[in-house]
């Protein structure tokens, strides 16, 4: 399966949540604070996220908070846009064309 599907995004996304659900919250582990919970373009699922990453230390807290600034500025990842039909506005286009974080 190919990282740039739509529906790969979506699964991620219902995975997430299920995961949530079922362990109250992420904290199952390294992986669920760097890779699972990182995905969603929730806010709150990305706050989760960073305490959980600040707990493991660089670089993954600094990874974190860089995936939670971009969901709080844009409310999603301007670089999942193309792939899923979404109309690019202006100011996300500027952050991608400038170094923006692309995928």
């Amino acid at each position: 399966m190919h990282r740039h599907e739509p529906s790969r995004h979506r699964r991620n996304q219902i995975r997430f949540r299920d995961r949530r659900k079922s362990h109250g919250e992420i904290g199952n582990g390294k992986r669920d604070a760097t890779g699972t919970a990182a995905h969603p373009e929730d806010i709150s699922d990305q706050e989760r996220s960073v305490v959980l990453c600040r707990l493991l230390g660089p670089p993954n807290s600094g990874n974190s908070e860089r995936h939670r600034d971009i969901v709080r500025r844009f409310g999603r990842f301007p670089h999942r846009n193309p792939i899923l039909g979404r109309t690019m506005t202006e100011d996300e286009q500027h952050f991608l064309d400038h170094g923006g974080y692309a995928g």
